[in-house]
């Protein structure tokens, strides 16, 4: 695919992206190996900003040229409230 091309799907994609008004949060490189050009390969893509708190980028594992995310959310969730009621499981 010549470049030109996959520049405009790139540019589709980002189109999408903020028509539908989604962020995407990874901003580094997360994929490199040895001389090659390191690129943006994962994406964290969300509709709200606050949800992603911190994207730490660290070192691969092993012999993966992928970097390792650590990621931080603020997820909020509703817990329910404590039922100290018993169920009843002897016959009549």
């Amino acid at each position: 695919m010549p470049s030109g091309s996959i520049c405009n799907i790139c540019n589709k994609f980002v189109n999408i992206l903020q028509k539908k008004f989604l962020i995407q949060h990874v901003q580094s490189a997360t994929k490199a190996r040895g001389l090659d050009t390191p690129h943006l390969l994962d994406l964290v893509i969300t509709d709200t900003q606050e949800i992603i708190q911190d994207i730490d980028i660290h070192s691969s594992l092993g012999k993966s040229d992928h970097a390792v995310l650590k990621i931080n959310c603020k997820l909020n969730s509703s817990i329910a409230e404590n039922d100290n009621s018993k169920l009843n499981y002897k016959k009549r």
